[in-house]
């Protein structure tokens, strides 16, 4: 018997659910956490309306059509065949082709694409806690976006999921978690905390920005409470969320992490080099 890698398992999971997957995030919680990803996300957009935008890891297109709409230029990858060709159908309905293209891509070797070359870059969805190589991943995100540009990412978060095994008496499974942040659950994925997270920007040449949990205040709602609350109470429960979802006592606690960097200017290279990949950051602040 031939065992499955770590990427086979994510593709043929995100291949088996592709069809399903936009209505499995139409709850009032998932409807909360967009709204809070989307505010963060256009406080950092770029200003010419026709940059170029790298949307990785972005399955069904859900932010590359959003970006579309404003007039940006998008390139949607995905490992997921099934997950874009949900994208495709989505973008063609919507007669978006000439603002998104659509391309099978792995986060961690983004080689088809030359280095500084997006105007800015997003991994929403969590690809960088799935692909099980989150030093890969963002070294190819910031190497792809230009100087001074932005890449925003979203996690899993560590301290939800320690409680979430200490609700289900997993204890045995909690050390090796807290060490490594890798569990499984249909396929591998990583949770970081605020902490793992800076480090992993700031080691790759990305100035960290801002750190925001998504969300912070409902997580603490029991799950059989929480929808009905959410659907009765949104707007002043997004105010709030959006008042303290970067308060450096909350972040820990939300649900996923979203972190934002800008590409730090290499000392003496120009803004148009586009090759020597690995070259080391000597940085200017």
């Amino acid at each position: 018997m031939i065992m499955k890698n770590e990427k086979e398992k994510v593709e043929e999971f995100y291949d088996r659910i592709a069809e399903e997957y936009d209505q499995l995030y139409e709850s009032p919680y998932w409807r909360l956490y967009h709204e809070i990803t989307w505010r963060n996300i256009k406080k950092f957009l770029p200003q010419k309306k026709n940059a170029l935008i790298l949307d990785a890891g972005g399955g069904t297109g859900y932010w590359a059509i959003k970006l579309a709409k404003l007039g940006y230029k998008v390139i949607l990858t995905d490992i997921s065949e099934k997950m874009l060709k949900v994208a495709k159908n989505k973008i063609k309905k919507q007669k978006l082709e000439k603002n998104i293209e659509v391309r099978r891509v792995d986060i961690r070797d983004m080689s088809c694409f030359p280095s500084n070359y997006f105007d800015m870059a997003l991994a929403e969805g969590d690809p960088v806690s799935y692909c099980l190589k989150p030093e890969k991943a963002i070294k190819e995100l910031a190497r792809v976006v230009k100087p001074n540009s932005h890449v925003i990412v979203s996690v899993d978060s560590k301290y939800p999921v320690i409680s979430r095994l200490i609700a289900e008496e997993s204890f045995n499974k909690i050390p090796k978690f807290i060490e490594t942040g890798i569990l499984e659950h249909e396929h591998k994925f990583q949770a970081f905390s605020p902490e793992e997270l800076r480090n992993l920007f700031e080691s790759n040449g990305l100035k960290v920005i801002k750190i925001i949990g998504k969300p912070v205040l409902v997580q603490l709602i029991p799950k059989e409470k929480r929808e009905e609350i959410i659907k009765k109470h949104f707007r002043k429960i997004l105010n709030l969320e959006l008042k303290y979802c970067d308060n450096p006592s909350l972040i820990g606690f939300g649900g996923h992490l979203e972190i934002v960097g800008v590409k730090k200017r290499i000392q003496g290279t120009p803004l148009a080099l586009k090759s020597r990949r690995d070259l080391p950051y000597r940085v200017v602040e």
